[in-house]
This record gives structure tokens, sequence and C-alpha cells, in this order.
């Protein structure tokens, strides 16, 4: 069998070229160590039958990755970034601080109400009991938002439950109770009731995906059915453009959409994990949230935002085939 083995240098660096990759069979690699602005000089050999053939070096400009960053974000958690963390030594969570530039910062005061950080796995986790940290949106009135972009990597853990009148393209999911496990919820509190809170919602269940947005009259309702919850890392987006059609996105694909009347809707507070009812209780791990609202994205970079959270949380083989991202992170 024929591999090859991608060597590199600095450009001027008088010494040997360094193997930073062997053994490789695909014909395309991309050097995620190489640091942006730096210039390299890169040379393939290639090994058939023990023998190594190598090939002229050539020059290539390292370029820098694309980041969330380059968006307005209304909020970003990260936590794989572990300086955005305030933890205890017995790892519970009591803060976890907005990047978004905007101090949207979840926080917990009570010790038996704080998530447990894991630091092999880089998430915040609710395993057997409520919790729950809260956020307040500085700085967004009620009734302003229209559009938004929701992204978050999460494993959801519930291990019991139903989805009431589900289907392929949306369901009646008004029951806020113990057979749903909330993991996040941005909520207008001056609507106090489950059923007519204007409320961007994910949700699980034991083979559902719930990204669910109510209000008194205004009821999306988008379900994914094709995971196994509790084995799986997934990657969980929600799109609102300004016409008023949603669509929910799972791993890089279309799961379902529905369509809403164009209404401004409204968010002063969010949860993590959460009780939006006295007995709705969020089980499982999230590893980072990207909020954007007021602006429809575009397609182009909903692919980015994928690309960069798939790479990061070693999620490519759950990318489609066909996706821009699906082998290199996105550039800027």
């Amino acid at each position: 069998m024929t591999t090859f083995n991608i060597y590199r240098r600095e450009v001027g660096d008088i010494d040997p070229p360094v193997a930073i990759a062997t053994g490789l069979t695909s014909k395309s690699y991309h050097d995620t160590t190489a640091e942006a602005g730096k210039q390299y000089l890169y040379s393939v050999r290639v090994v058939v039958s023990s023998v190594e053939k190598v090939s002229d070096e050539i020059s290539v400009a390292a370029s820098p990755l694309w980041t969330p960053q380059a968006l307005t974000l209304a909020l970003w958690l990260d936590a794989k970034d572990t300086s955005t963390l305030t933890v205890a030594l017995d790892n519970t969570v009591s803060e976890w601080r907005d990047k978004s530039g905007n101090n949207r910062h979840a926080t917990q005061d009570t010790l038996s109400l704080k998530p447990f950080y894991s630091a092999s796995e880089f998430c915040l986790s609710s395993e057997s009991s409520l919790k729950k940290m809260t956020g307040v949106f500085t700085g967004i009135t009620d009734g302003s938002i229209n559009e938004y972009t929701l992204f978050i990597v999460a494993k959801p853990k519930k291990t019991s439950a139903y989805v009431s009148s589900q289907n392929n393209s949306g369901a009646s999911f008004y029951t806020y109770d113990s057979d749903n496990s909330i993991f996040f919820i941005a909520v207008s509190s001056s609507e106090s009731s489950p059923s007519g809170a204007t409320s961007t919602i994910f949700s699980a269940t034991t083979n559902a995906i719930a990204l669910t947005e109510t209000r008194s009259g205004l009821a999306p309702h988008l379900i994914s059915r094709a995971h196994s919850i509790g084995s799986e890392k997934l990657m969980i987006g929600v799109l609102r453009t300004n016409s008023g059609v949603i669509t929910s996105r799972i791993n890089g694909t279309n799961a379902s959409g529905a369509t809403a009347p164009v209404n401004n809707i409204g968010w002063d507070t969010y949860l993590i994990f959460g009780q939006y009812t006295a007995s709705s209780v969020g089980y499982g791990e999230i590893h980072e949230i990207l909020l954007v609202h007021n602006g429809d994205l575009g397609a182009g970079v909903i692919d980015k935002i994928e690309g960069f959270l798939a790479h990061k949380w070693d999620l490519l083989s759950s990318l489609p085939s066909d996706h821009p991202y699906k082998t290199s992170p996105p550039l800027l």
C-alpha cells in the first residue's frame, strides 16, 4: 500500500524538515499546527514498499482560521476556554463568562444548583438532579428580536420521555414537565406561562431533539428523531429568518422546519439546564453555546459556524460528506 509522509520547516530555517504527519493514505492534508502568518516549506515523501521518494519543497503561507469573533455575537459560552469558568475544588461551576463582549455571564450562587465541570470532556454537566445557571440579556429590549441564529454543542442524556403529536416537520410541544430535558431557554419574563412565553428552547427526550419557539398564537415546533440520546455529542442549530421561517440543523444537516407569523420576539433572560416549570430538568453535557441576533447570516456563514464547531469538538464524522468544511476548517 502507498502511504504519504508530510515534512515541514519554516522558511529560512537551516535545520532539516520535521515529519508532521506519517502513514497518510489520503492525497490531501490540513496542517492544524501551523501558525497564522508564518511561511513554511512543505515536502511530501511517498512510501511504496518501504521505499521513500521525496518531492520538491513548496512554500506556503499559513492562513488564519475563521472563528466566531468574525460575527456580531449576542452570546458566546465556551467550556473549552477554562479562563471563562469559575470552578470550585469540588468541580461545581458558579460562573460561565460570556466571550461575546456583552458581559451576559451565566451564574449560580446556590451550591445545590451549580452544574459540574468536566476537565476531560470540556463541558458543564447535570446528571441526576436539578442544576441551573441564569444570565441576563442586557441591551436587548423585549420585542426587538426577529432574526436569530443559535448553535449548541451538547450531549443530551434524558433516558425516558415522550414528545406529543410529533411528525416530520413539526410538533406540538407545550408539555414543559419532567418528560422534557431542557438545555437552553431564552425567555422574556414579561410572559409567565409556558404556553404563552416568548422563548427559544433546545430540549431533548429519549429519541428526539426539540428546537422550539413558543408564544400565544406563535408556535413553530421543530423535532428531529434521528439520534440516540445519551450516546452522541450533537451540534444543534436553530435559524430564524426575518420572514418567520425557522429551520433546525443537526450536525450540519437540515432536520426539520416550520414557518411562524412575522412577529418580533423578545428576551431578557436565559437559562442553562434550567427549570421552566417545577419539574423540567436538563440532564447531560453542554460544551458551547453561540447566539447571533438581528441578522440573517446566510448559508455560507452557517457552514463556517458548523465547520468551526465540528473541528473544535471532534464532530467531523457526523458532518455530511458534501459539507464544505468536512476535511478542513474555515479560514478568514
